[in-house]
């Protein structure tokens, strides 16, 4: 089955159940908090690509994305080391997020905190745009409760 078609075969660790845990290496966008990370698990040492999908008050929902070990590793080695190049780290982070594989699997903050995963329904689409194109609205993390 190819995970990168279809989402709903794609998993996280189950080390996630405790997503305070996750280690963030590289915040790749922030407002106020997070928008878009680069996490892994401590115990795994599986990488996620962080991508916020909504904000309703203190509650922050985010897409989780699978991201191949080496392909990581690179990017959070470049980033974290600079460049003169403005347009290099823009088109590293573009090129890792087209090669990562979404999963279902919501991660949730409140209030800056990581405090739980879940399961976005099978009959509600996962968003695929990033966040500056969401409403950002509340509307999905109504939908989800």
């Amino acid at each position: 089955m190819d995970v990168n078609r279809n989402p709903s075969a794609a998993k996280v660790c189950a080390n996630l159940d405790d997503p305070a845990r996750l280690q963030v290496d590289c915040v790749l966008d922030a407002q106020v908090q997070i928008t878009e990370a680069l996490a892994r698990c401590p115990d795994s040492q599986q990488g996620y690509l962080l991508e916020l999908l909504d904000i309703r008050g203190a509650d922050w929902v985010y897409r989780i994305s699978l991201v191949e070990a080496e392909a990581y590793a690179k990017t959070v080695k470049s980033l974290t080391k600079g460049s003169c190049d403005i347009n290099r780290a823009r088109n590293e982070v573009f090129s890792l997020s087209s090669h990562a594989t979404q999963t279902r699997e919501l991660l949730w903050a409140q209030n800056g905190t990581f405090t739980h995963t879940s399961e976005l329904p099978e009959d509600i689409p996962l968003p695929t745009q990033g966040w500056r194109d969401l409403p950002c609205d509340g509307s999905l993390i109504k939908q989800l409760a």
